[in-house]
């Protein structure tokens, strides 16, 4: 399930939903109520896939990625062995992945924090 936070001035999102096309989902939901230019967050609280898939779409719209670095080292090393992985687990052939999971593409996180944290924003305080 992916969470999102609205502040007067950044929006932060946790995690990022399992495919392209609930990410987009999200976003549209969320994206009336921004304001433009407000930074946005992506938090990604487990390397599993119904909470990294959509990243793209965070990604681009310009979220800056929080994640724990053994999720960073995940993301950017295993992305690809993980999709493989959904494809032999499910069955799935190349196409039918695509129709269902979207154009999925895995990068490093902008940022990573290895113990627990205080991200101040806004003047709020939210512990990750």
């Amino acid at each position: 399930m992916t969470t999102r936070l609205l502040l007067k001035k950044r929006s932060i999102f946790i995690d990022s939903g399992m495919t392209i096309a609930a990410a987009e989902f999200l976003w549209k939901i969320a994206e009336e109520k921004m304001t433009p230019g407000q930074k946005i967050y992506l938090i990604l609280t487990h390397h599993h896939s119904d909470h990294i898939f959509g990243m793209r779409i965070f990604k681009g719209k310009g979220a800056e990625v929080i994640a724990h670095p053994g999720v960073n080292e995940f993301l950017a090393n295993n992305g690809e062995r993980y999709r493989q992985f959904i494809l032999k687990s499910s069955g799935w052939d190349q196409k039918k992945a695509d129709e269902i999971l979207g154009d999925v593409r895995l990068s490093a996180a902008d940022r990573t924090i290895e113990k627990d944290e205080v991200l101040k924003i806004d003047s709020e305080e939210i512990c990750i």
